[in-house]
């Protein structure tokens, strides 16, 4: 995995700086308020010849230029968290949101971090639907958090849709198999019917 780095808030680029992260699928930086650096990546069990997946987090103290050893956010016998994507709310708290691979399950996943990334709470459900591609969150000026994601099941597949909820919400340990937090707010945003391209839904 490389960095690229921007002076000129996205214009141009440098060229790719080498990491000591030599594999698995990376799809966000986050940045902690202290300036830490967070980046998510997913590994896939091929020692055991299962291809299940997992989540890890790698922490740089330096801007990106040294990476901890991986930390292991997310593994489940019974689900397959991947593509996660953090927020840092106002308590210091990150939250990482998850996509799910598991045939058969109806929601998301999540887990949170009460250290900057060090440690991981267990694996809890999280919105309405399986986020079936490439969690995006964000943390609103009103404090609330801001999830979009491909949707998987109940839907077709191939739906955008956002999810809105409060810190409290959030952080609230709902059973894998639990219903969605009440007050939040779930909206399908589009149906991305184009067969042309090989990740519909984004």
């Amino acid at each position: 995995i490389s960095v690229n780095r921007s002076r000129d808030h996205g214009r141009s680029w440098s060229d790719g700086e080498p990491t000591s992260i030599n594999r698995g699928i990376a799809p966000n930086i986050t940045q902690l308020k202290d300036g830490t650096l967070l980046i998510g990546v997913t590994r896939f069990d091929e020692e055991y010849e299962t291809w299940r997946q997992y989540q890890l987090v790698y922490r740089s103290h330096d801007d990106g230029k040294t990476w901890s050893d991986a930390i292991t956010v997310a593994r489940h016998d019974s689900r397959q968290p991947n593509e996660g994507d953090m927020v840092e709310l106002s308590d210091g708290t990150i939250v990482c949101y998850m996509r799910d691979d598991q045939a058969g399950v109806t929601n998301g996943l999540k887990a949170f971090s009460r250290d900057g990334g060090r440690t991981w709470s267990s694996l809890f459900g999280s919105g309405p639907w399986v986020y079936a591609g490439r969690p995006a969150v964000g943390l609103l000026s009103t404090g609330e958090i801001l999830l979009t994601t491909r949707v998987g099941p109940p839907q077709a597949g191939h739906w955008f849709g956002a999810y809105l909820e409060t810190p409290r919400q959030a952080l609230e340990p709902t059973g894998l198999e639990e219903p969605v937090t009440a007050g939040s707010i779930a909206r399908l945003i589009d149906n991305d019917t184009n067969r042309e391209r090989p990740d519909r839904g984004y």
